[in-house]
C-alpha cells in the first residue's frame, strides 16, 4: 500500500489514487494481501515444528503448480497432490496431528518436498554441508517451547494488520500534510475514525493542525465516537478547545448564541457522556459558560450532564445546563426536571423548586410520585405545613397513592407545628387509604399527644394502634410513651412502661435514664434512683456476704453500659447525703462506681465518710457499753463494704 502511494505520489504527483484507498477502494485490496502474506508465514513456521502444514501428506510428493495438472505416473490416481500456495483451500482438511515431514523456511513454494531433499542431497546438488542434517530436525517448537511458539504467532496476527493499516495511513498523512489537499485529509481522517485508535487519530489531527488545514465539521461526529469507543472523551474536548482557539474563545458570545464550533461542541458532550466522562462533559460546558449545543443529541448529552450535576448537589452548574437547554430548544424531559427539583428540594430552595414544578406542568409532562413526594417533604422540611398539605392533596388527585412513609412526614409536621387536630384528619386519611401504620407513625402520634399532655389518648393510641395493624412496638416507642408520661407528671405510669421495656428485651437510651432519674430524684426516690444508676453503668451489686456474681454477667452488664451524666450522679450522691443515707446507699454507691472507673469528686467521697464517721460517734456515744461498741464494730463493717 505504502509503495503504491509512494509511486503515485512520484511518477503521477497526483494524490486522488491514494485518497481513492483511504476511502475504500484499495484499502481492502491492501488487507487481503497482508491476510494472504500472514498465512502462508504461518504455515511456514508451522512447517518448522516436524509436522508440516500438510499433515500426513507431507510425506508425499507436491507437484510444481505450473507443471501439468496430470498426476505423476509413480502415483495413484486418489493421491493427488496440493501445491504449497493453495494451502488455504485445503485449510479445513488439514492436520497437526501423526505427521513426520517438515518444511523449511527456505523451501520454496512451487518446489516439493522430495524434489528438494534429493537436490540437496544428490551429486549434483548444492553441498550437504550447507543444510547439515541437523537442521533438517530441527524445530523451534522444541527448543523455544509451545508457549513462546504460539505467543509469537499470535502476535503476529494481531499486531501486523494494525501496524499495515496505520503505515498506510502514515504515508496518507503525510501525502496530506504536503500537498494540502483537505479533501483527502477528511478522507483519511474518515479511514482513521473505523480503523484506528483514538492515540493516532489525535496526533492526526494536530498534524492537519498544525499544517493549516482545516477539519470539517461534518467529519466531528465520527471523530468524536472514535474517541469514545476507546474511552478518550477528554481527548474530544481537547479537539474541541483547540478548534475553538482557531476561530475564537469558547466564552465568546451571548447566552443565547451556541458556542463556537457547536458540531465539534455537541460531538464531544455526547462522546463524553456515551462513555460517562462526566468530569470532561463538564469542563467542556464550563468553557463555553454552559451553553447549550444546537443538535438535538447534543442537547440530549447536556441533559444528562445536569442530572449528573444535580445527583452530586451542585445546584448551580445544573440550573444552567437545565436553562440553557430549555433556551435552545424549550424542552426536557422529566427525569431531567425531576432530578434538578430534587436539588433545589436538597438545597431549601423552596421557591425554585415550585418555579421548576410548575415548568414541568406547563411542558405538558405529568409529575410522578417522586416529584410529588420532594415537594411535600421539601415544604415539610422547611415548615411550609400548608404547602406541603397541599401538595399532598394535589398528588391524591393525580391518582398517586402515598406510602407510609410520606404520612409519617406530613404527621412529623403535625408534630412539629403542634397542629392535633390536622394530625387526625392525616391519620383518618391514612386509614381509609388503606396504608399500614408503621411504628414510626405510632412514635410520632405518641410524641404530639404527649406535648399536648393527652396522656390518655397516648396510653390508647400505645395499646390500640398495635393490635390493630399488628405493629412491633420498637425502643422509640417505648421512649416516646415514657417521655409523654413524664412531660404529663405521670411518674408511676412511666416507671411501669420502663419496666415493660426492659422485659420486651429493649435498653433505654441515656437520655431516657436521665430523665427517669431526674423525676425519681424530685420525688424523694432515692432506692429507685440509685436502682436506675445501676442499671444504666451495669454495676454489680454485691451481697451482703461479699460473694461476687457471675463472670459473664459482670462482662455482659459493662458491655451494655450506658454513659450517664457525671454531675446528675453526683447530685443523686449529694442528696442521700443530705437525706443522712450516706451508709445505707451513698457509701455503697460510690464504691461500685470507684470499681466500675467513674470518677467522682475527692470532696464527695470525703462528706460522705465524714458523715458516716460523725454517725458512728453520735451512736457510740448515746449507746455506752457493749452495745455500743458492737453498734461502732458494725457500722464500721458497713464502712468498708
Amino acid at each position: 500500500m505504502a509503495m503504491l502511494a509512494q509511486a503515485d505520489m512520484v511518477a503521477y504527483d497526483d494524490v486522488s489514487l491514494l485518497r481513492e484507498a483511504c476511502e475504500g477502494v484499495l484499502l481492502p485490496m491492501g488487507l487481503f494481501i497482508i491476510g494472504w502474506t500472514l498465512f502462508n508465514q504461518v504455515g511456514r513456521q508451522a512447517g518448522r515444528r516436524g509436522t508440516g502444514i500438510l499433515g500426513k501428506s507431507a510425506q508425499s510428493k507436491l507437484e510444481d503448480p505450473w507443471a501439468s495438472s496430470q498426476p505423476l505416473a509413480s502415483e495413484p490416481e486418489p493421491e493427488k497432490l496440493v501445491p504449497a500456495t493453495a494451502l488455504e483451500s485445503h485449510a479445513p482438511e488439514i492436520s497437526f496431528e501423526n505427521a513426520t515431514g517438515d518444511m523449511s523456511p527456505l523451501m520454496p513454494d512451487c518446489w516439493s518436498w522430495d524434489s528438494w531433499q534429493e537436490e540437496a542431497q544428490g551429486p549434483s546438488g548444492m553441498p550437504e554441508t550447507i543444510l547439515p542434517a541437523e537442521m533438517w530436525n530441527w524445530s523451534p517448537w522444541q527448543e523455544w517451547g509451545e508457549e513462546k511458539c504460539a505467543g509469537e504467532l499470535s502476535s503476529m496476527t494481531k499486531v501486523g494488520p494494525e501496524a499495515a493499516v496505520a503505515s498506510d495511513l502514515d504515508s496518507a498523512l503525510a501525502t496530506a500534510t504536503a500537498s494540502g489537499d483537505a479533501q483527502l485529509a477528511d478522507s483519511l481522517l474518515s479511514a482513521g475514525a473505523r480503523l484506528c485508535g483514538a492515540a493516532w487519530l489525535s496526533g492526526a489531527c494536530s498534524t492537519l493542525s498544525s499544517a493549516g488545514i482545516s477539519l470539517r465539521p461534518e467529519r466531528a461526529a465520527d471523530i468524536a465516537g472514535a474517541f469514545a469507543r476507546d474511552g478518550r472523551a477528554d481527548l474530544a474536548v481537547d479537539l474541541w478547545l483547540q478548534q475553538c482557539g482557531e476561530i475564537g474563545q469558547p466564552s465568546e458570545g451571548s447566552q443565547e448564541e451556541p458556542p463556537p464550533a457547536q458540531e465539534y461542541y455537541g460531538a464531544a458532550l455526547e462522546a463524553c457522556v456515551s462513555c460517562g466522562d462526566f468530569e470532561a462533559a463538564a469542563r467542556a460546558a464550563r468553557s463555553a459558560r454552559w451553553r447549550a449545543p444546537g443538535c438535538q443529541a447534543g442537547q440530549a448529552a447536556m441533559l444528562a450532564l445536569a442530572r449528573w450535576l444535580a445527583r452530586r448537589r451542585a445546584l448551580c452548574p445544573a440550573l444552567e445546563c437545565y436553562a440553557s437547554v430549555r433556551r435552545a430548544s424549550g424542552k426536557a424531559d422529566l427525569a431531567t426536571h425531576r432530578a434538578v427539583l430534587k436539588a433545589c428540594v436538597w438545597g431549601n430552595d423552596m421557591a425554585r423548586a415550585d418555579d421548576l414544578f410548575q415548568d414541568l406542568v406547563a411542558s405538558g409532562l405529568t409529575p410522578d410520585y417522586g416529584t410529588f413526594a420532594a415537594m411535600v417533604r421539601g415544604h415539610r422540611a422547611v415548615g411550609n405545613l400548608e404547602e406541603a398539605v397541599a401538595y399532598f392533596r394535589r398528588m391524591k388527585q393525580h391518582g398517586e397513592r402515598p406510602d407510609a412513609s410520606l404520612f409519617d412526614a406530613v404527621l412529623d409536621g403535625c408534630l412539629w407545628r403542634n397542629m392535633p387536630v390536622l394530625m387526625e384528619q392525616v391519620l383518618a386519611d391514612m386509614e381509609a387509604s388503606g396504608v399500614r401504620p408503621s411504628s414510626t407513625t405510632l412514635t410520632t402520634l405518641l410524641r404530639l399527644y404527649g406535648q399536648s399532655c393527652k396522656i390518655d389518648r397516648a396510653l390508647a393510641i400505645f395499646e390500640e394502634l398495635p393490635r390493630k395493624h399488628g405493629l412491633q412496638v420498637d425502643a422509640h416507642a417505648y421512649g416516646a410513651l415514657l417521655s409523654a408520661c413524664l412531660h404529663a407528671g405521670r411518674l408511676d405510669i412511666a416507671l411501669e412502661t420502663f419496666e415493660r421495656m426492659s422485659s420486651a428485651g429493649y435498653r433505654a437510651k441515656a437520655r431516657t435514664y436521665e430523665a427517669l432519674l431526674s423525676a425519681c430524684m424530685r420525688q424523694g426516690l432515692l432506692e429507685q434512683s440509685v436502682k436506675l444508676v445501676d442499671e444504666a453503668l451495669g454495676l454489680a451489686v454485691r451481697n451482703e456476704g461479699g460473694s461476687a456474681g457471675d463472670d459473664n454477667a459482670h462482662v455482659e452488664a459493662a458491655s451494655a453500659r450506658v454513659n450517664l451524666d457525671s454531675d446528675l450522679i453526683a447530685s443523686l450522691l449529694r442528696l442521700i447525703g443530705s437525706r443522712r443515707k450516706a451508709a445505707d446507699l451513698g457509701l455503697p454507691l460510690l464504691g461500685r462506681l470507684e470499681r466500675a472507673g467513674c470518677e467522682m469528686p475527692q470532696e464527695l467521697g470525703d462528706s460522705l465518710r465524714k458523715q458516716v464517721q460523725t454517725a458512728a460517734i453520735n451512736y457510740r456515744i448515746t449507746s455506752g457499753g457493749a452495745s455500743g461498741s458492737f453498734g461502732a464494730k458494725a457500722l464500721a463493717i458497713q464502712i468498708r463494704s
